[in-house]
């Protein structure tokens, strides 16, 4: 009986494992396709530079490794932004969206009101990407932990998002 116990138990861990497996594969397939079909976009005040590692309060402490190989472009302010994102697509294909959602501050200016937050963005058609099929975190200079998503968007759409008060959803395009 305890033979047949620890195979049961040894097959159960088994299917964890390979569909744990799957799982990466999947993700690494999907993070492969985005930057295969990355979408042309334009961002209102906001200028398209390397996604890197560097230090200051509004560059970028930590990158993780997905962005690093696919060589992550991130649309970042040319000046204040009032916490928003004017994007057009250009041409079809995939973007990804950091957004932060820690408190920046009081209730004034009533911008918690166009706030995006998580639910409303996945029913809004984006996926949200973990730490782990990331390889890490994306953190801003400041100390700030992004949550990323991602999304095919087609030519003409055009959004304006907001996440927090002070900081802007950042665009971002993959390239191979």
């Amino acid at each position: 009986m305890l033979l047949s116990f620890q195979t049961t138990a040894m097959k159960i861990l088994l299917a964890i494992l390979t569909l744990g497996l799957v799982e990466m594969t999947l993700h690494a397939e999907t993070l492969a396709q985005i930057a295969a079909e990355p979408a042309e976009i334009s961002v209102d005040r906001m200028m398209k530079t390397p996604l890197i590692t560097t230090p200051g309060e509004k560059n970028w402490l930590q990158v993780p490794t997905s962005l690093t190989k696919f060589k992550a472009q991130i649309f970042t302010p040319l000046r204040d932004q009032e916490g928003q994102a004017d994007i057009v697509v250009i041409k079809d294909g995939f973007m990804l969206l950091a957004c932060n959602y820690a408190d920046q501050g009081s209730d004034l200016g009533n911008w918690r009101a166009h706030v995006t937050d998580q639910t409303g963005m996945e029913k809004k058609g984006w996926h949200l990407l973990t730490e782990d099929e990331l390889g890490g975190k994306l953190v801003q200079g400041d100390q700030r932990v992004q949550v990323i998503f991602y999304k095919k968007v087609i030519r003409g759409e055009h959004f304006i998002l907001r996440c927090n008060k002070y900081d802007p959803p950042y665009a971002i395009l993959l390239q191979r």
